[in-house]
């Protein structure tokens, strides 16, 4: 079912396939507050797809939205995230260099480990 899956979620949806830039917009900062909101959405099967759509985005604004979303660890994305940064990353510097950056940062973050993970690691062999 749905339950798990709040109406907002699918008001973002319909924005983000609006065709309108300055709509998608809207609908990138309305997923930005699902995520940030509840930190249980970190993984959310229904959002990081939606998210990986937003970094897609051909519009410099709405990207922007979705790799700010990433590093500030609103979510984690998944492997599918992962090759969306690394191509990013590898797209003209010139035309993309905000984004290219930010592309870069986020990897190295999602690459160095979860300090809480580690923590939950430490408690178990004590």
């Amino acid at each position: 079912g749905n339950q798990g899956c709040p109406l907002s979620i699918f008001k973002s949806q319909n924005y983000l396939n609006n065709n309108n830039p300055k709509v998608r917009l809207i609908g990138a900062k309305e997923l930005m507050e699902r995520f940030k909101e509840d930190d249980n959405r970190k993984d959310n099967a229904s959002l990081i797809p939606l998210l990986n759509k937003t970094l897609k985005d051909t519009n410099s604004a709405v990207r922007f939205l979705a790799l700010t979303t990433l590093q500030l660890g609103y979510c984690n994305g998944n492997d599918e995230t992962v090759q969306i940064l690394k191509q990013i990353q590898q797209t003209n510097p010139d035309k993309y260099g905000e984004d290219s950056l930010l592309a870069s940062e986020i990897l190295l973050k999602m690459a160095a480990p979860n300090p809480q993970k580690v923590e939950v690691e430490v408690k178990k062999w004590q």
